[in-house]
C-alpha cells in the first residue's frame, strides 16, 4: 500500500486511531513523510525552514507510533522540500526516530552519498530510489551537507542495480509538482525517462491532490500524485486537496 503526503503537524492523536483498519493486510506500507520528526530541540540548532518559500512542517516523533506496525515492512520517503526544515540536524534526527521505530527510509541523508543510497528489500527483490524536485537549491544534499536526494545528482544506473544486486523491481518516488490536479508536460517527460532508464514503478507526490495514473504496454505504472494522507498545514488548502 502506498499513500501520499503525511506528517503529524497539527494532527491530534485521536484522529490517527484506526489507521490499522485502513492499511491492515499490506505486505509493504510506503508513505511520504512531508516534514521533520523532532523528539527534542536539544538535538538540533533551530527549525527555521524557508519562510519566504513555504511553511514549516515539523512533528513530534510520536506521530510514527501510529504508522510503524501497520505492515511487515514500512518505508518513509524523505526526498521532499520539507526534509531540511531543521537543517542537517533535522535530517539526522528524523532518520534516528524512524530507525528506532523500525521504519525504513530513503531519499535523504547527511551528505550526497547517504541521500542517494538506494533502499533494498532483498527478500522481495525490490529496490527503492527517491528524488526531490521542489526548491532543490535550498534543500538538496551535496558532498558537504545533508538534505534531499535529486535525480541529477544521484545519477543512478538502474540496470546495474538489477544485475549487481539481483533486483527484480525498481520503484522510484518523485516529489514533483505544485497545487494542481492536471498533470504537466514536465511530469510526463521525467516519468517516461525513468521508465526508459530501467525504473518499473513511479510513485509521485507534492501537488497535495490526486492526479492521473499511467500504465504502459511494457507493464510500467506511474502514480503522478497520490495526494494527501495525513496532512494539515498552517494554511487553507484548495478544496481538491482535502
Amino acid at each position: 500500500m502506498v499513500v501520499g503526503d503525511s506528517i503529524g503537524h497539527n494532527i491530534k492523536s485521536e484522529n490517527l486511531v484506526g489507521l490499522d483498519n485502513i492499511i491492515n493486510g499490506s505486505d509493504i506500507f510506503i508513505f511520504n513523510l512531508e516534514g521533520v520528526l523532532v523528539d527534542s530541540i536539544d538535538n538540533i540548532k533551530a527549525c527555521e525552514g524557508f519562510p519566504t518559500h513555504q511553511s514549516i512542517s515539523v512533528s513530534n516523533s510520536s506521530f510514527v507510533n501510529y504508522l510503524k506496525k501497520l505492515a511487515p515492512v514500512t518505508i518513509a520517503n524523505l526526498a521532499n522540500n520539507y526534509i531540511f526544515d531543521c537543517s542537517s540536524e533535522g535530517v539526522k534526527e528524523t532518520k534516528r526516530v524512524l530507525t528506532e521505530n523500525s521504519i525504513l527510509s530513503v531519499g535523504a541523508g547527511q551528505d550526497l552519498h547517504e541521500a542517494c543510497e538506494p533502499l533494498f528489500i532483498q527478500d522481495l527483490g525490490l529496490a527503492f530510489v527517491s528524488y526531490n524536485f521542489v526548491i532543490k537549491d535550498l534543500v538538496s544534499a551535496d558532498t558537504h551537507h545533508g538534505g534531499a536526494a535529486t535525480l541529477d545528482a544521484c545519477n543512478h544506473d538502474y540496470n546495474s542495480l538489477k544485475v549487481e544486486k539481483g533486483v527484480d523491481l525498481i520503484i522510484a518516488s518523485i516529489h514533483l509538482g505544485k497545487w494542481y490536479a492536471n498533470i504537466k508536460k514536465e511530469q510526463v517527460e521525467i516519468i517516461q525517462n525513468l521508465f526508459d532508464s530501467g525504473v518499473d514503478i513511479v510513485i509521485g507526490h507534492s501537488p497535495h491532490m490526486p492526479q492521473a495514473i499511467m500504465a504502459t504496454k511494457d507493464g510500467n505504472i506511474a502514480f503522478f500524485s497520490l495526494g494527501n494522507f495525513i496532512f494539515r498545514p498552517d494554511y487553507e488548502m484548495p478544496s481538491l486537496a482535502h
